[in-house]
C-alpha cells in the first residue's frame, strides 16, 4: 500500500512541476509578445511621425 502512496505522491509532484514549467513558460511568451507588440507599434508610430513631417513640409 505504501508504494501505492509513494507513487502518487511523484505524480502529483511530476503534474506540479509540468503545471509550473507550463505557466512559467506561457508567461514568458506572453511578455515577449507584448514587448514585440509594444515595440513595433512605437517603431511604427516614429516612422509615421517622420513620413508626416515630411509631408507637411
Amino acid at each position: 500500500m505504501l508504494w501505492i502512496c509513494e507513487w502518487m505522491d511523484g505524480l502529483y509532484t511530476a503534474t506540479a512541476t509540468a503545471t509550473a514549467t507550463a505557466t512559467a513558460t506561457a508567461t514568458a511568451t506572453a511578455t515577449a509578445t507584448a514587448t514585440a507588440t509594444a515595440t513595433a507599434t512605437a517603431t511604427a508610430t516614429a516612422v509615421l511621425a517622420g513620413v508626416e513631417d515630411v509631408l507637411v513640409s
